[in-house]
């Protein structure tokens, strides 16, 4: 074979080679994550799971794969009975009974994060974003789990810092061990403002004077 010959194939072999991967890259798209986002990309062929890491470029084809970006930043559920702020709009507080029978309304907070090392289980068992693993997952077994521990207290441990403090603590860590299997990380439960059923309030609040006044006459 001539040197010309030779020559002519190596050129069209390369020229071949070059569509190939033109067209290969024609066909790929950007998909990018931002500072505090993971993506992940799901091989329909190969039923693969792969996590990109945040703040990144990433070109792949959209006709193959799947590709979801999840917020792995410290997110915060509040629930709350001011009715133009918090995780929903309108009187969204957490409402329950005291272990002595009390109606008794709080705001809680519950600060959480995904655990950016359980990407795969979350994409394929829990949610396809952070927004819907708070509404399908986080708000429920937080209403769920903060009232069964505030259940436990008597309607005069609310009014007791210390009280209130340990519950909350002990709601963060139940709640906690409930969602770490779902790859979501709890990392701290807040009690807020509370109220008593007006009646119950009045009746507070008709012994506190009554303290205040008998203090006074003490003095």
């Amino acid at each position: 074979m001539s040197a010309p010959h030779r020559l002519s194939i190596l050129t069209s072999g390369l020229l071949l080679l070059a569509g190939t991967l033109a067209g290969t890259l024609a066909g790929c798209t950007p998909h990018t994550t931002g500072a505090t986002e993971v993506g992940v990309r799901f091989n329909k062929i190969t039923s693969s799971v792969e996590v990109m890491q945040p703040g990144a470029n990433y070109f792949f084809m959209p006709v193959v794969n799947d590709w979801k970006r999840y917020d792995i930043s410290l997110r915060n559920l509040v629930m709350t009975a001011q009715v133009d702020s918090g995780d929903r709009r309108g009187k969204d507080d957490l409402r329950f009974k005291t272990r002595d029978g009390n109606d008794i309304e709080t705001d809680v907070t519950v600060r959480w994060r995904i655990d950016p090392t359980q990407m795969g289980r979350i994409w394929r068992y829990v949610a396809p974003s952070t927004d819907e693993i708070q509404s399908r997952l986080v708000r429920p077994q937080a209403r769920a789990y903060v009232r069964d521990v505030l259940n436990r207290l008597n309607s005069e441990d609310f009014y007791n810092p210390t009280l209130r403090f340990a519950a909350a603590n002990d709601a963060t860590r139940i709640l906690g061990d409930h969602l770490h299997p779902y790859g979501v990380i709890v990392e701290q439960v807040i009690i807020g403002n509370f109220l008593f059923k007006p009646e119950y309030q009045r009746l507070i609040n008709a012994r506190k004077e009554a303290e205040k006044t008998a203090e006074k006459l003490e003095a």
